[in-house]
């Protein structure tokens, strides 16, 4: 019988969030190439939680006595399984049962053995489930047992053991072990399918016990990659077409088809609020009041509030929008939140056809981190799909970032939704690569609460506090881990009201302390994702001027960015660490990024990526054109290199991080890494540092 695979990416499913059937076998004896199967029971797993309403449980005619010793054991007869269905029977309900899932087992080589076995008997073709068996992993909680049997472990746990040897009881229990022990074993690093299946694999105190498969599914590859590719401003209609509110609708028909256009924006007496007529609103007006409707104003029919998107978001993210919100036009707005054009769906299905992949929408609908997780272990799926067909990991970084923005959104709105409304008005950031637009698939937590100024209230704080709380242990649920340096909205020190934050601010570009030269790094790169934007926009202004007069905070910047080893030795030969790896983010990245942080700070660049920032000096300073082009380039190199290594260790269920095997790469990216990293030492010129 074949089983199926579980669908989408389940290497990067955190094991809090998988679905599952945990499943046993009774069998006629302890050989697997003679002895028959007489149960099979399982119990489902969703989203990290057993449901023990659903299970799978039936007796099997082996079709030969049960010996025995063997019912001494689990208690069944001969006479118990005589009317039973035959494995044939048994096999097919159960592959359909289950669907396509991870399997759940206590010692699964045996089963799975015995399965196979059958399946030979019979002529069946055999085609091995995905298993993750617990038992070896049961070392990584650091339980402290005399030995790992399933009573055993589940005692210490205090789960409950009842009706030991019969395969619904024992299928139960593993499900209830291997729940119980998702903490522990994210405490040894373990988080993800694909970590414990190596984790499992690489076990020294159990080397007998190894994984029945190991075979992580991924799909997408049809995908269409043009909505990642592209921003809105490409696509979008510009300038847009507007009709005042007050003139009448057959005018807005005759400008519509003057203009070929299915929208109109709408503007109102009060400059600030914009809505938007479309030919749907034109018909429904028609249909209810006939030719009179003609005559009225527009504001009669328009919707009254227009949403937008902005011009430097992603195809995709427009998509989004689209349908969460049922309609078919959005309004393109600057960085000023200027309006500069409308985007349609028409627009987006002559350019990207019907295959697009959308990796927001569950995002901003879903009800728990669990769900968060599952639609976040997609993400490496389009990241896969991209990467295959030669994106610009430049785009993909921006992707990722874009994700864990809005990630961090949802984490504050179901926040929210648990504490009740905010006491006063705030504003969400991310910072760090995230706020850059250059996180990769291994990021953690980087975020900040910026509070209205109030009066001093300790309640007011609490409740920011205990939001800032809740959305970090979220996010976390979600596989994207807590922030090791703790620069997270949850501590007091990332967490403040505006006038403190600027007070704040000044005393890291007065007081260069190294430890306010790392929080103000951080903090530059920061991007409003939810409340009052007005609130970020106001600060980041602010602490931008204060920085560009603040000579001294900057020279110190400028020669930390200079602070780098090159990871290649003599005679070109890779400087290793002892896994074998070299850090391609402490001396390749890190230095170009914090150089184009610096140089934004010192002449009042306000762009957050590291290309823009290097763009936009360039149109300043066409001397450096040429240091400006290498390093940007170079940066793209390097996160390439980086994000390529990351979807390996994905595949192997290894940690994921910045460092890279140079082993992996092929000649020619060998050649570009290398030629990358000898354009880094051009930050010295490009900050004017005298080279070490």
């Amino acid at each position: 019988m074949t089983f199926l695979p579980p669908p989408g990416d389940t290497a990067r499913i955190p094991l809090g969030a998988l679905d599952a059937v945990s499943f046993d076998l009774e069998t006629t004896g302890l050989d697997p190439k003679h002895d028959r199967v007489i149960e099979c029971a399982a119990v489902r797993i969703r989203l990290g939680r057993i449901d023990e309403l659903e299970t799978f449980q039936t007796l099997v005619n082996p079709e030969r006595s049960i010996p025995t010793r063997s019912t001494s054991i689990h208690g069944l007869t001969d006479q118990d399984v005589a009317d039973a269905m035959g494995f044939r029977q048994m096999i097919h309900n159960f592959a359909k049962w289950a669907g396509p899932t991870v399997f759940i087992g206590y010692g699964s080589d045996f089963d799975m053995a015995v399965l196979a076995k059958e399946h030979e008997r019979l002529g069946l073709l055999w085609t091995p489930c995905m298993v993750l068996d617990v038992l070896p992993l049961i070392p990584s909680a650091q339980l402290n047992l005399s030995n790992f049997g399933l009573e055993t472990v589940a005692k210490s746990l205090g789960i409950e053991v009842l009706g030991r040897h019969r395969a619904l009881s024992d299928a139960i229990m593993t499900a209830h072990i291997f729940t119980a022990l998702i903490p522990q074993w994210k405490k040894a690093g373990i988080t993800t399918l694909a970590e414990a299946h190596y984790a499992s694999s690489r076990n020294p105190q159990l080397k007998n016990h190894r994984l029945t498969t190991k075979s992580f599914p991924i799909n997408g590859g049809g995908m269409s990659s043009f909505p990642y590719r592209h921003r809105v401003q490409d696509v979008m209609s510009s300038p847009p077409i507007t009709v005042s509110a007050q003139e009448t609708l057959a005018a807005s028909i005759t400008k519509m088809t003057q203009r070929g256009v299915s929208a109109l924006i709408v503007r109102f007496p009060d400059i600030k609020q914009m809505g938007m007529i479309t030919v749907r609103d034109i018909l429904a007006a028609i249909s209810r009041h006939g030719e009179s409707s003609l005559i009225r104003s527009v504001d009669q029919f328009c919707s009254r509030q227009l949403l937008t998107i902005p011009a430097r978001e992603f195809v995709y993210r427009s998509t989004v929008m689209m349908n969460s919100h049922a309609i078919h036009h959005l309004g393109v707005v600057n960085e000023d939140d200027i309006l500069v054009g409308v985007i349609t769906a028409s627009d987006l299905m002559r350019v990207q056809g019907q295959n697009a992949t959308s990796l927001g929408s569950s995002i901003d609908t879903a009800q728990s981190s669990q769900e968060l997780a599952r639609i976040w272990s997609d993400l490496s799926i389009v990241v896969r799909a991209l990467a295959r067909q030669s994106v610009d990991a430049k785009n993909i970084s921006a992707i990722i970032s874009r994700e864990l923005r809005a990630m961090t959104k949802r984490a504050c709105e179901l926040s929210e939704q648990e504490l009740g409304a905010p006491p006063c008005d705030y504003s969400m950031l991310v910072l760090g690569s995230g706020g850059r637009g250059e996180s990769l698939l291994a990021m953690d937590q980087d975020h900040a609460i910026v509070m209205a100024d109030t009066t001093a209230d300790r309640d007011i704080d609490a409740y920011f506090a205990e939001l800032g709380q809740r959305a970090s242990i979220i996010l976390d649920d979600a596989g994207i881990r807590l922030c090791d340096g703790g620069v997270m909205a949850s501590n007091p020190k990332w967490r403040r009201g505006l006038t403190d934050w600027h007070q704040t601010l000044q005393e890291w570009l007065t007081r260069t302390s190294t430890q306010n030269i790392l929080n103000a790094d951080i903090f530059f790169d920061q991007m409003y994702v939810h409340g009052n934007s007005e609130l970020a926009r106001t600060l980041y202004r602010t602490a931008l001027e204060d920085a560009q007069k603040s000579r001294t905070f900057l020279t110190l910047l400028a020669k930390r960015a200079c602070e780098f080893d090159s990871p290649i030795g003599l005679f070109g030969r890779w400087r290793r660490d002892q896994q074998g790896r070299i850090d391609l983010k402490r001396n390749g990245i890190l230095p170009i990024f914090s150089a184009a942080r610096a140089i934004a700070l010192e002449h009042g660049i306000s762009r957050r990526s590291t290309w823009r920032r290097l763009t936009t000096f360039k149109a300043q300073r066409p001397d450096m054109a040429e240091i400006c082009d290498d390093l940007a380039a170079a940066h793209g190199v390097i996160l390439g290199t980086i994000l390529n290594q990351q979807l390996r260790d994905i595949d192997q269920g290894l940690p994921l991080s910045s460092r890279i095997d140079p082993s992996d790469l092929n000649p020619l990216e060998t050649q570009q890494l290398k030629w990358a990293l000898g354009r880094v030492p051009q930050v010295t010129a490009l900050l004017g540092v005298p080279a070490l």
